[in-house]
């Protein structure tokens, strides 16, 4: 579907939201799937719900969901297995290092040929103006930033791009609304919740939220999303070990019916 606006042609998708609005909810929502699947041994709603997600982000071209979701699928199929790199802290890690490595890189735009071969990611290159900007609103208030600050505040802050209304990067965003102070508890967040997944690291269930985090952490390179629905993903993880003794008492109560049954028969 295609909409003309007064800032031209672009495209709209009334699959799954309007243009790429939605796209924030389709890795957690793929994560509760397989998590579901995982237990139940039911896996068509799991493939309907990714078909319908891939469909929805190749009609508006959000080169982040579509890179995060084909490494995603890459990392569980192939590298899972290999903790020691691939884990939830590492990815978290990486994302820091990314972000270094693009404010270091002043000539970064080099690589703009080889980043429009998967589409809107090309305008990777016109975020980077953005996050110097960003930079320098964050130097001036490093402690406690700014709070919630209005769209068109920050449009005009970030150079009046109709699409630049945040920093276009989650740790930028996050330093910019609440400073040190802020960073620091979202990163006690991480490790809390990381805790758990680590002990079980070589868990299916563990593999499959610490992936999903691997996926957000991929989309957050070019956007800040912060919904409750992502922080649940930290519930999650943090609430690991109870989901699984959970499923464990299930099983045993199920085993101590069955055995029960059985001896009613004997007799």
């Amino acid at each position: 579907y295609l909409e003309l606006s007064e800032m031209g042609k672009k495209s709209a998708n009334w699959l799954l939201g309007y243009y790429n609005s939605h796209t924030q909810y389709y890795i957690p929502a793929i994560v509760v799937s397989l998590l579901y699947a995982e237990k139940t041994g039911k896996y068509k709603r799991t493939i309907i719900l990714m078909a319908v997600i891939i469909f929805s982000s190749l009609i508006v071209l959000s080169a982040g969901v579509i890179i995060s979701l084909a490494l995603m699928f890459f990392v569980f199929v192939f590298l899972r297995k290999f903790t020691g790199f691939f884990n939830y802290y590492t990815y978290w890690i990486t994302q820091v290092a990314f972000l270094l490595f693009v404010i270091i890189q002043q000539r970064f735009e080099r690589f703009g040929g080889l980043l429009t071969l998967v589409g809107k990611i090309s305008s990777l290159t016109g975020r980077i103006p953005i996050w110097n900007k960003e930079l320098v609103y964050i130097n001036n208030s490093l402690i406690t930033g700014y709070g919630i600050v209005s769209s068109d505040i920050r449009r005009a802050e970030l150079g009046g791009a109709h699409w630049a209304r945040y920093a276009h990067n989650l740790i930028l965003e996050i330093m910019y609304n609440g400073g040190l102070i802020y960073i620091t508890l979202f990163t006690l967040v991480i490790i809390v919740a990381g805790v758990n997944l680590w002990r079980e690291r070589t868990n299916i269930i563990a593999q499959i939220i610490s992936i999903g985090f691997m996926g957000w952490c991929i989309q957050s390179y070019v956007d800040a999303f912060i919904t409750p629905f992502l922080v649940g993903m930290f519930v999650i993880a943090y609430h690991y070990f109870d989901f699984k003794n959970y499923s464990l008492r299930q099983e045993n109560l199920a085993s101590v019916f069955l055995n029960e049954q059985d001896n009613r028969r004997r007799k």
